[in-house]
């Protein structure tokens, strides 16, 4: 039930996180029900999810809103997901596709359009345009240990920070 201008998130309510994308909807991740999507012109929501999708979504850690427009999925265990904004479809990526870990903490994207993620083994980039991946770990002086949820930013000047149970790495 809802009243006076309330509207009701239609999920679990379990948030993990939340971003505007380039057309000012708000896109709010949730761990357990998949993404819940608020239309800054009608104000009505829509949901994507494993069930309406038949991709795993429904437990998301990260969300990014990328340069061209597209929103960037990052899932506790599922892997990547890309909802690309004009053809209003998702794409997938996970181990076969060379991504070190299906658990997702945080996506960042660098001044060159490289996606950045920390997962529990390590950091790595994703090339959207070539379909790539690339691994970081302690081989390259990361922190030993998993990284955290949410815990990531990108400075004004484009350096990427990434935290963990061991501290935390910067990337310039």
């Amino acid at each position: 039930p809802s009243s006076g201008g309330e509207r009701l998130l239609p999920t679990n309510g379990f948030i993990r996180a939340i971003e505007e994308d380039h057309d000012g909807n708000i896109w709010i991740g949730t761990c357990g029900s998949g993404i819940a999507v608020l239309n800054a012109v009608t104000q009505k929501f829509r949901v994507y999810n494993n069930k309406n999708t038949g991709w795993p979504i429904d437990r998301v850690f990260s969300l990014l809103p990328d340069h061209n427009g597209n929103m960037w999925i990052g899932t506790a265990g599922d892997g990547l997901f890309c909802f690309n904004a004009i053809s209003k479809k998702f794409s997938g990526y996970s181990a076969p596709e060379g991504l070190p870990d299906g658990v997702v903490h945080k996506l960042l994207e660098d001044n060159s359009g490289n996606i950045w993620l920390s997962t529990n083994k390590g950091i790595c980039t994703f090339n959207a345009s070539l379909k790539k991946f690339t691994d970081y770990s302690t081989y390259n002086e990361l922190q030993n240990g998993v990284f955290l949820d949410g815990a990531g930013l990108k400075s004004t000047r484009g350096a990427l920070f990434f935290g963990g149970a061991d501290g935390f790495n910067y990337i310039e």
